[in-house]
């Protein structure tokens, strides 16, 4: 019983850390990409609007949130993953429709 316990702790933890390493890296991508656009002089094929790119930095920005919550053990990891498919889907929508 004890061992269960722990072993669900840990699982949370790992998938906490998970989330946060992975939004820090889409966060780290939109905003590079944001330098790239308007400090360098490289010609891009396609460029996202400045807008979509706040957008996905602060759904990673809240992502992190929610991986820092898993992570405590404050959030299920159910409903962490829930929210974040959500962030997924609206980032997609998004740059589907641009």
């Amino acid at each position: 019983m004890i061992k269960d316990i722990f072993n669900q702790r840990l699982l949370q933890v790992v998938i906490g850390i998970i989330i946060m390493i992975l939004s820090i890296y889409w966060i780290w991508n939109n905003l590079n990409l944001l330098y790239l656009y308007h400090y360098t002089n490289i010609l891009f094929f396609y460029i996202y609007p400045d807008w979509a790119l706040i957008l996905y930095s602060a759904l990673g920005l809240m992502s992190i949130y929610l991986g820092l919550k898993t992570a405590i053990g404050k959030h299920s990891i159910i409903r962490t993953l829930s929210i974040i498919v959500v962030f997924i889907a609206i980032g997609s929508i998004t740059a589907f429709v641009i």
